[in-house]
């Protein structure tokens, strides 16, 4: 009879905290009792992340990027996600880790929402590249029971994910602003629920009522680039009589619906753009549209209606808002023109954004199941063995 035992045993380790790169090799050489090497073993694991069991590969398809983008803050609907997601992922979702795609280098993010027991969620990350040419791939970790969520501040917390951005809302039971700016809103005859929602997590509903809005600490700069979104939702299925305000830092800049539903921003005192340019966009009731504001800065703006270009105005006075006039969500800065329905996921940023960007974020939080497509994968040690 013939005994084998372990005589040489290898173990080669990279370890990167910060980065969370670990590779672990671990070579076993099988020797017979007369000293003849038997085999030789290589032992690897399959994820980068050791402690994590799990990781779903996400692979955003080229052919919904109309240019290639950098810095892009990725929607993931959780809902789009297998049941063994939910079985294994903490509740809190705090172990959850997005890296790029050589599995490795860790990305921001943020966890808005998740519920384990309904298999639903909301998550964003922000992803360095997007390309328009080929399939661009992440990678989504979880499963470590000992893994807790990152700080707000940390390098991968969820500030990192919208430090491009001025403010924004995700209406999560409240106005928190998630850049950490502290634009955090006020609430006047607002309610948060999913129900109000766009997205997997929540929304705001306002009353329509005189005074029903959100206001906050944000002061956008005047005659500065500037891109606002949001969708919304006119909860009435009676006409609109008056103009309602979806957003607003007083007169203008507005993204409003009037009383013959033109979608548009005011371009000059009281003059809108469904006036001055014919836009043949209009504005269902109850519906969820995309709706994206931007400003040159000078005297052109531009308005966009579920990714689409809606039409052009000009503002001989620019950007002309005193800058004590705060961001309202709901309503003109007096309290007035008062939105009666839901609006979610709210975003400001001090930048003139390409149509292209524009058309990716209706892509992407309209769609996320064709946006992206995932596959499970579950960590596990490869052995191979040489005789």
């Amino acid at each position: 009879m013939t005994y084998m035992f372990l005589k040489s045993c290898r173990v080669q380790k990279n370890l990167i905290i910060k980065k969370a790169t670990y590779v672990f090799v671990v070579t076993l050489i099988i020797f017979s009792q007369s000293g003849q090497a038997l085999s030789s073993s290589r032992v690897i694991n399959t994820c980068s992340f050791p402690g994590w069991t799990h990781r779903i590969k996400l692979t955003v398809d080229s052919s919904k990027v109309q240019a290639n983008l950098n810095n892009y803050p990725l929607y993931i609907d959780l809902s789009t996600f297998p049941k063994k997601f939910f079985t294994h992922v903490n509740s809190d979702g705090g172990d959850i880790r997005v890296s790029a795609a050589d599995g490795i280098t860790q990305l921001p993010r943020e966890i808005v929402t998740i519920d384990t027991s309904n298999q639903t969620g909301e998550v964003h990350f922000l992803a360095p590249t997007l390309s328009s040419d080929t399939d661009t791939n992440f990678y989504v970790y979880f499963g470590n029971s000992s893994a807790s969520d990152y700080d707000i501040n940390d390098e991968f917390g969820r500030n990192a994910v919208w430090k491009d951005y001025l403010a924004v809302y995700h209406f999560e039971e409240n106005s928190t602003d998630s850049t950490g700016g502290g634009n955090n809103g006020t609430d006047t005859d607002a309610s948060y629920g999913s129900e109000y929602g766009k997205l997997s997590g929540q929304g705001v509903t306002l009353s329509g009522i005189n005074g029903s809005r959100i206001s906050t600490n944000l002061i956008p700069l005047s005659r500065t680039p500037l891109t606002v979104s949001a969708w919304a939702y006119y909860n009435s299925g009676n006409p609109i009589t008056s103009a309602k305000n979806i957003w607003t830092t007083w007169n203008y800049p507005v993204i409003y619906v009037d009383h013959n539903s033109y979608f548009g921003p005011i371009t000059s005192n009281d003059v809108r753009m469904g006036d001055a340019q014919g836009i043949t966009y209009s504005f269902p009731l109850q519906t969820w549209k995309y709706t994206t504001w931007v400003s040159t800065g000078g005297e052109e703006k531009y308005a966009y209606f579920d990714g689409d270009f809606a039409g052009a105005g000009n503002n001989s006075d620019g950007n002309d808002q005193p800058d004590h006039y705060k961001f309202n969500i709901g309503s003109q800065g007096d309290g007035t023109e008062n939105w009666l329905g839901h609006i979610d996921e709210v975003r400001v940023r001090q930048e003139q954004m390409p149509a292209e960007w524009i058309a990716v974020e209706y892509s992407n939080q309209s769609s996320p199941e064709t946006f992206y497509s995932q596959s499970y994968e579950k960590c596990t040690y490869k052995q191979h063995s040489k005789n």
